[in-house]
């Protein structure tokens, strides 16, 4: 059997690749492998390649995840240093300007009418609200980074009750029924199905023990 070259390996997996995806069994991906080519793939080598390729996607999943925690990290590590920039602002002192209309005054020396400014400043004690925000951002970091603990969570049931359970009882079998059980397996031996089921009236079964040949006990 003449062996598969690197390209022609190599187109192979392109389409071992697309049929996996589409959920078509190994046996129809070696016969469409088989297709026009001088060499054969069996079930056995499909299997073997898509071993090969399960591994190459989760290889390629957890260095998707490592790098998409890069991105997320960097990212948020921007946004915390800007809040860090808006925060201090916040704290810095307000100013503020108003103007007052100035008529001149009046008599001789009268000057011409006009406008003041006045400034005034302010200290403030900082927008509480950037903090709470930081704290968001690193612990969403923490999180990605896998740094806190894991939490504990409780189940419930509705209204924050307990759950409610129920215990279901076995299915019983009496010692009579399991005699006549085993006396029927012996049909078995002459080539006739035996349908077990459990004991009647018990948990609303009904139950029987029946040769499917017709034949009597």
């Amino acid at each position: 059997m003449q062996k598969r070259t690197k390209s022609q390996r190599a187109l192979d997996m392109i389409v071992i690749n697309d049929m996996v995806v589409r959920q078509r069994p190994h046996p129809e991906i070696a016969a469409k492998l088989c297709e026009g080519k001088d060499y054969t793939i069996t079930r056995q080598m499909v299997a073997k390649e898509v071993r090969k390729l399960e591994k190459t996607w989760a290889d390629y999943v957890r260095r998707d995840v490592i790098e998409h925690k890069k991105e997320q990290v960097t990212a948020l590590r921007v946004l915390e240093k800007e809040l860090w920039v808006a925060w201090d602002k916040s704290k810095l002192d307000a100013t503020r300007r108003t103007a007052e209309r100035d008529d001149g005054g009046a008599g001789m020396g009268k000057k011409k009418a006009g406008t003041k400014q006045r400034v005034t400043t302010e200290g403030q004690c900082g927008d509480s609200s950037y903090p709470k925000l930081i704290l968001d951002v690193q612990c969403r970091i923490s999180k990605l980074l896998g740094l806190e603990e894991p939490q504990r969570l409780e189940l419930s049931g509705p209204g924050g009750a307990a759950i409610q359970t129920e215990e279901l009882a076995p299915a019983v079998i009496s010692k009579e029924r399991l005699r006549d059980i085993v006396t029927r397996l012996a049909f078995t031996e002459n080539g006739s199905d035996l349908t077990i089921s459990a004991e009647p009236g018990t948990n609303g079964h009904t139950d029987s023990a029946e040769p499917t040949n017709g034949a009597g006990a």
